[in-house]
């Protein structure tokens, strides 16, 4: 009996000693799909802007600010106008940071974390010119005090909202589990269902390589887009058929034009010339 007793005993035990791991392995193994169940709270106090128009800046700070919410216990809009902040000219103190913070910028985000409780701000830098806009986006935890990496993106005014959709995305994947920003991504947070088939639209001339197709099924038909050859240049134009069609076609009306005018568009020859030859006299 006290055999069989053992036996149960040491077989229970390596039950539990294989299913405890497996279950931690699941665990560790399921994306989230935001972090509502943490205890951080993230805010978009402000905004560091370069030539931007306060028009569109108060629109993609407003859509930020809705996308945040999307993924963490955040501020409403009415309550992130009454933050209190130090003085911060020009929103300098929100720019994002590709190092460390400098010591007056880290102190200024502290202070505004403590008076207004905060976990994480979002740092931003908003540029634009006449293509586009261009938005940085930075986390910066103050209960750790540390940076993520800076996550970019590129869009249009009228196309922002994708844009900032899958910038804050990328940039939320800076969170643990328990919600802390790390220095890198984490990989743990579930892609949204609208940014599944979503391709980033970018601003300014493509470069060839961007314009060749690269769709495996595509290439092996033997098809190149923009008449590209397979070393990635374009056809120079004097291969093209139009271009000998344009030339020959040049040649025949030319000489079609010279035909008329050099000879069936001639006036008569009237002209005519007269010798007088003397009669001989008979003598």
């Amino acid at each position: 009996m006290k055999q069989k007793l053992f036996n149960l005993t040491f077989i229970t035990g390596l039950f539990f000693t294989f299913e405890s791991p497996g279950s931690r392995l699941v665990a560790q193994t399921t994306l989230l799909k935001n972090f509502q169940g943490t205890s951080q709270r993230v805010a978009l106090v402000g905004i560091f802007n370069e030539f931007v128009e306060p028009s569109v800046e108060d629109s993609v700070v407003k859509d930020a600010r809705e996308v945040i919410g999307k993924y963490s216990a955040s501020y409403k809009v009415n309550e992130i106008s009454n933050f209190k902040t130090l003085s911060n000219p020009s929103n300098q103190y929100f720019k994002t940071s590709p190092g460390e913070l400098s010591e007056t910028q880290k102190q200024f985000l502290q202070k505004a974390s403590q008076d207004n409780s905060i976990e994480i701000i979002v740092l931003n830098t908003l540029r634009q010119n006449q293509e586009g806009m261009e938005m940085e986006v930075q986390l910066y935890d103050s209960r750790i005090e540390t940076l993520s990496a800076i996550e970019t993106a590129r869009f249009t005014v009228r196309d922002r909202r994708k844009g900032l959709e899958d910038l804050l995305y990328r940039s939320f994947n800076y969170l643990d589990r328990d919600g802390f920003v790390h220095p890198d991504p984490q990989d743990i947070l579930e892609k949204p269902a609208t940014l599944a088939s979503l391709q980033q639209e970018s601003f300014g001339p493509k470069t060839i390589e961007e314009e060749i197709a690269t769709d495996p099924e595509f290439l092996a038909r033997g098809e190149l887009a923009d008449d590209a050859s397979i070393g990635g240049e374009q056809t120079p134009f004097w291969e093209k058929w139009w271009f000998w069609t344009s030339i020959g076609g040049g040649i025949i009306t030319a000489s079609a034009l010279s035909y008329y005018f050099l000879v069936v568009d001639q006036p008569p020859n009237r002209a005519s010339v007269r010798f007088n030859i003397p009669a001989k006299r008979s003598q």
